[in-house]
């Protein structure tokens, strides 16, 4: 090819990405028409001097500030991309006469790495483009709303600007709900999200629905904005004479503009005519008649909107089944129909058929009404707390349980809404339910409202209803009695009818909501657990999480749960790779273990004080509540939760501080309101009341408690048993020193009837009812008890063990043998009490143990105090230059021509010198090679570096 044929088409290409002509007359002006024939067009690759006049029109300029101008830059490029191929090698060699100042030099060294645009565009974001952008443009997706006079096309073409830029880009329904969510209210409320498929159909509706608002927001025309005309005014139009075509100022007003003056004379004729005229119709009728315009998107008939449509959208064809299952399935239909719960019908919805096997072997009849769900409207009405209703069964000595027969079939089903429950079952035909049946959205919280009006508040505390279980608890019989015969009488009245199966009267413990409620509190059900027991195993992440969740239901009665299941959560982890070790199969064996001997929670007695007790450590917090009774002090929860990963950076004190924050916080149905005592073995919350001027979390939690009534007793770390064993993490068994055991000594009961009231009556309870008392046996005329895990954690060893339990007569042998005789070396109090509790129980066992050391005349004459000595306090004085030096980050400020943001002040604290350096980012490199320049390298290594604990020091 010829030069000037080069250049012709140099000129052409030149010509055809011009958008208007430059004047001058070094350049031929050039006008591209749009040929007549289309033609396939021809892509080719021009030379650098070509791909130079082409981007020298994009308008390019970078000269390295790090700005939003460096992603623009780049956006340009790629749009001009698009006009015409241009080849990657081309671009790089045209791109310094674009570039200045940094940006040029940057460039010319490091263009030998890049290969392809892409490994050029990665290294020019990190190197020129904001560390957050894309946070940043996140944050102002969510935040952008759309103006009060603000058009939506406008706001929706700004929303798909700001969406493009995302990387990776969000999917479309994800993008749709924040442009729909910020829209004006009144638009967001007319135009459903369900019926929004795409931009456009977001645009179009929200556009008609702003025309339809468009006359409200127009202010009256007044009289007297053109005065001489009022003469040359055409008369009135009489009442039933048919309205001209140009009666009002909407037929010439701009269309997408308010408050539009008008720009002829005849608009101003108008104007006055309408002022002039009979009142303009109601903005009723002008939505009836977009309304009658208007196009159902489901049926794509006018007159309605898809949630109004009366079509059928819903048509499921029968799955097949079994023989069996389609035995009983049929035998549920006829079982149906002669109960009256369904009919015939000649609906056109259809709903497919699911056999829900019930516990006894049998099937309930239910139907997949998941696609109903979704159109249907959604009942707010709320189901009751299993918690609350659980904690308030505080006199449970007699109980009773009521089971309603067929619960949801004993609701009538409005006529219009039983062609909607429709069904088909080959060779049986169409039918629809008449009561209500399984499956549907709404069917918990009607039959939840129905039973709250006959079993209500007040009731409380001695009957509750959750959905059909009706439980009824009551601390005499005479009063069992009283109010059975109340809520039977009201479940007559309003004709619905109990199972006898599923009832149970006047016992001693029962189960209820998957849990054993009995006169002592709360423990776990066996056979709910029993699939936990069973569970193999798992293989995967999604085996995993069905094992975790199942294992949460109980948190309540697993002391340290989430220190225990760390390593399985480890797992669960983004980009983690699966290895199943020894590790997770111990915890898995542990949730096992604690399940089989979970304790016996107290229910609450709000009329008592609460006892909260916290701890913390490097990997968890945890708490325990508790309330003082007659047989001592009884356990109400456990809770404790694993410390995230800024929180583990935080000071002991701080983390003492979160313990009690978090676990006050957890416990608030049961504190809020209430005077409660807070035990810890850290100061931390007189720290934080003493504390002048708190900032940031430590301001915020010290206003979080302000709103509670509370007592903060101290308690030493070595007493501090329960708290201190949920905080921390499982390490296994723990050996104990010195294990003597005292059993030989004290074994030899005596033959005669213990004298121990209590002793007694336990040992007769025991004996007569073992089921009952789970954690209790008898063995060889003894009474033997298991000592559940969470009592004593971990400072006892062999808590699998049955411990014997001791009378009063010979309590006191078994303290002398564990502390007064010479093999037992007079240990503390400590220590004496974990060598009783390897093979010994009875009540207060720790009491009488601090009781007896502290009455031993050898300890109080030979042992001093075993304190450790006391620490550093105060600030530390400087006693030369150079040697205690402060530092800290200020920042980030407004960003120099330089590109620095931050400054780091280093003082010496003896002469009160400053030295300064300004840094482009506070990381810990940076900070090091500082400090290195300006201290070490000139005064030496100071002995002692003040900082904040923040992580650009780590």
């Amino acid at each position: 090819m010829s030069d000037a044929s080069d250049e012709e088409e140099s000129e052409e290409l030149e010509g055809a990405v011009d958008e208007e002509p430059k004047p001058g007359p070094s350049k031929p002006v050039i006008r591209i028409h749009p040929p007549t024939p289309p033609r396939t067009p021809r892509a080719r690759t021009p030379y650098a001097m070509d791909a130079y006049n082409i981007m020298r029109k994009w308008n390019l300029n970078f000269s390295g500030a790090r700005d939003g101008e460096a992603e623009a830059f780049l956006i340009r490029i790629k749009q001009g991309r698009q006009l015409i191929l241009l080849e990657d090698e081309e671009i790089f060699k045209c791109l310094p006469f674009f570039l200045s100042g940094t940006a040029a030099h940057w460039f010319r060294l490091n263009k030998h790495l890049w290969r392809t645009w892409g490994q050029f565009e990665a290294a020019w974001r990190s190197r020129f483009g904001f560390p957050n952008f894309q946070f940043t443009l996140r944050d102002k997706i969510m935040r952008r709303r759309q103006g009060e006079e603000e058009p939506v096309v406008d706001y929706i073409t700004c929303m798909q600007a700001l969406l493009e830029r995302l990387d990776p880009p969000w999917q479309l329904s994800e993008q749709l709900n924040y442009a729909h969510r910020n829209m004006l209210p009144r638009l967001r409320i007319a135009v459903r999200r369900k019926e929004v498929y795409d931009f456009r159909s977001l645009e179009t509706l929200a556009s008609q629905v702003e025309e339809c608002y468009e006359p409200d927001r127009q202010p009256n025309q007044t009289r007297s904005i053109f005065p001489e005309l009022a003469y040359r005014a055409t008369p009135r139009q009489p009442k039933h004479s048919k309205p001209m075509a140009a009666a009002g100022i909407s037929a010439t007003k701009p269309k997408g503009k308010r408050n539009a003056t008008t720009e002829s004379k005849k608009a101003s004729v108008n104007a006055i005519d309408k002022a002039n005229s009979d009142p303009k119709p109601s903005t009723s009728a002008a939505n009836n008649t977009r309304m009658a315009e208007m196009r159902c998107w489901n049926c794509d008939g006018k007159g309605h909107r898809s949630r109004d449509c009366t079509q059928a959208r819903i048509l499921h064809c029968y799955r097949c089944v079994s023989p069996k299952i389609q035995k009983a399935m049929r035998e549920e239909i006829d079982k149906m129909l002669k109960g009256g719960i369904i009919e015939p019908s000649f609906s056109e919805w259809s709903n497919p058929v699911v056999m829900v096997k019930k516990p006894n072997g049998k099937y309930r009849f239910c139907l997949d009404f998941r696609k109903v769900n979704e159109v249907s409207k959604k009942d707010a009405y709320p189901l009751p707390n299993m918690s609350a209703i659980l904690d308030k069964l505080r006199a449970a000595q007699y109980i009773s349980t009521l089971d309603l027969s067929q619960a949801y079939f004993q609701i009538p089903l409005a006529k219009d809404s039983r062609e909607i429950t429709a069904f088909s079952v080959p060779d049986k035909g169409l039918y629809h339910f008449t009561r209500m049946p399984y499956g549907l959205t709404g069917a918990p919280a009607t039959f939840q409202r129905l039973l709250d009006k006959l079993i209500g508040p007040e009731m409380e505390p001695f009957a509750f209803a959750y959905l059909d279980d009706i439980i009824i608890a009551t601390p005499t019989f005479e009063e069992h009695i009283v109010w059975l015969k109340k809520v039977l009488a009201k479940i007559s009245s309003a004709d619905l009818t109990i199972n006898p199966e599923k009832c149970e009267f006047c016992k001693s413990y029962v189960k209820y909501l998957g849990f054993i409620v009995q006169k002592e509190g709360l423990t776990v059900d066996p056979d709910k657990t029993l699939p936990i027991m069973e569970f193999p195993i798992p293989k995967n992440i999604k085996q995993l999480r069905r094992f975790l969740g199942i294992a949460s239901w109980y948190r309540r009665f697993i002391p340290h749960l989430t220190t225990i299941t760390e390593p399985l959560t480890r797992l669960l982890k983004k980009n983690k790779r699966w290895e199943w070790g020894e590790e997770q199969s111990s915890a898995v064996q542990t949730i096992k273990e604690h399940l089989t001997t979970a304790p016996v929670l107290a229910c609450p007695d709000f009329e008592r004080p609460f006892v909260l007790q916290t701890d913390a450590s490097s990997v968890g917090v945890g708490a325990v509540l508790t309330q003082n009774f007659e047989e001592g002090e009884r356990v109400i929860a456990f809770a404790s939760r694993a410390l995230a990963d800024p929180e583990r950076k935080y000071s002991v004190t701080e983390q003492e501080c979160l313990a009690v924050v978090w676990a006050i916080k957890k416990f608030r149905p049961y504190l809020e309101g209430y005077k409660f005592t807070v035990i810890t073995d850290h100061s931390s919350l007189r720290w934080l009341h003493n504390l002048r001027n708190p900032t940031g979390r430590l301001a915020r939690w010290a206003l979080e408690l302000l709103e509670y009534d509370y007592e903060i007793i101290h308690r030493k770390g070595a007493l501090h048993h329960v708290p201190d064993a949920l905080s921390r993490s499982y390490e296994g068994e723990v050996e104990i020193n010195a294990t003597v055991s005292v059993a030989a000594e004290v074994l030899d009961i005596p033959d005669t009837e213990s004298t121990d009231e209590w002793y007694k009556r336990r040992f007769e309870q025991v004996a007569s009812e073992p089921d009952r008392y789970n954690q209790w046996r008898v063995m060889d005329e003894r009474l033997y008890f298991l000592r559940p895990k969470p009592v004593i954690s971990d400072i006892v060893e062999d808590l699998d063990r049955w411990k014997l339990v001791l009378p009063s007569e010979l309590r006191k042998e078994a303290l002398r043998e564990a502390h007064d005789v010479p093999q037992s070396g007079h240990l503390g109090i400590e220590k004496t009490y974990q060598r009783l509790a390897v093979s010994y129980y009875w009540p207060r066992m720790f009491r009488d143990v601090v009781s007896h050391v502290k009455k031993c005349g050898t300890c109080q004459l030979t042992k001093v105090e075993q304190a450790n000595p006391a620490g550093l306090m105060g600030r530390r004085i400087a006693e030369a230059p150079w040697t205690i030096v402060a530092a800290d980050i200020m920042g980030p400020l407004p960003r120099s021509k330089s590109g620095f943001q931050y400054l780091l002040v280093i003082q010496d604290l003896f002469t009160k010198w400053i030295e300064c350096k300004t840094l482009r980012s506070a990381t810990g490199p940076k900070i090091r090679q500082a400090l290195e320049d300006l201290i070490i390298s000139r005064w030496g290594t100071p002995k002692f570096l003040l900082t904040d604990n923040g992580t650009e020091f780590v």
